[in-house]
């Protein structure tokens, strides 16, 4: 296989949730790309992004910040700074430092980065809808749901028009919207986005995906603030139990999935 076809197929393992083989045949593809191409080629930038992406997913935190710098620097020798390559780059460096929780790190290059996008895209693109929901994301982490909330639901709005109601997209930006909404206490908002997204969630990817782990933790949290704590449980295990089959036993999603299923177990007593 070519290296650009290597990189496609470890997409697809990546969207399937299935990092380790998706980093395999990314790391393939970056040798031959770099020996085909040498090291300043928009191939080679495009390997490094999705390698640290496909970090990022495995909480390799230190090697996803390494293959997004590196990234960038490709691409703005490449393109220079005003391009959706070096655009695209700088905002997944800023979603790695806010994974490794350095968000006033993150902050500044989101906000730098959708001005760009809305200069270059326009208002209604779903790639602004992906940055509105980035920032907003680490506007929710610092707890500044007012700033947040805005922002989450304009990307909703884009990515339903963008893309229908039965799309990846549309849960993930159901899924943040409801997040805040819960975070704010207005769980009674939250309930409904979150019974839709993880129906999508599983339209989509059928039931052992991280996407639904997602929906099913969230709507189980949600369960627990209206006081439904053994709705919440059986929720709180399915999550548990995609995301172990998943990533394994030692994750960062799976200990944030246990802590969760202990305390549904601690509100039942």
């Amino acid at each position: 296989l070519t290296g650009q076809a290597l990189s496609n197929l470890s997409l697809t393992y990546s969207y399937l949730s299935n990092y380790k083989k998706a980093l395999s045949l990314q790391l393939r593809s970056l040798a031959i790309n770099e020996k085909a191409l040498g090291l300043s080629h928009p191939n080679i930038a495009t390997n490094f992004n999705n390698l640290a992406e496909i970090y990022r997913s495995l909480a390799d935190f230190d090697k996803a910040l390494y293959m997004q710098q590196r990234a960038v620097d490709v691409a703005e020798k490449v393109f220079g700074v005003n391009h959706p390559m070096t655009m695209a780059g700088s905002e997944n460096l800023a979603l790695t430092y806010a994974a490794m929780g350095q968000r006033h790190k993150a902050l500044p290059i989101l906000q730098g980065v959708l001005i760009d996008h809305q200069n270059f895209y326009g208002q209604n693109h779903p790639i602004i809808a992906n940055t509105m929901s980035n920032l907003a994301e680490t506007y929710r982490e610092l707890a500044e749901f007012e700033k947040a909330l805005p922002l989450q639901q304009r990307a909703l709005e884009i990515y339903e028009k963008a893309f229908g109601s039965v799309h990846p997209k549309t849960a993930f930006g159901l899924n943040n919207l409801a997040v805040t909404y819960s975070q704010l206490g207005l769980y009674e908002k939250s309930l409904p986005l979150l019974e839709r997204s993880l129906e999508i969630n599983e339209k989509i990817y059928g039931g052992m995906h991280h996407s639904v782990a997602t929906s099913l933790n969230n709507l189980a949290s949600t369960y627990s603030g209206l006081g439904q704590h053994e709705k919440a449980l059986s929720l709180h295990q399915r999550s548990l139990m995609i995301d172990e089959a998943v990533f394994g036993h030692f994750h960062p999603s799976t200990a944030n999935r246990l802590n969760n299923l202990a305390l549904a177990f601690g509100a039942l007593r």
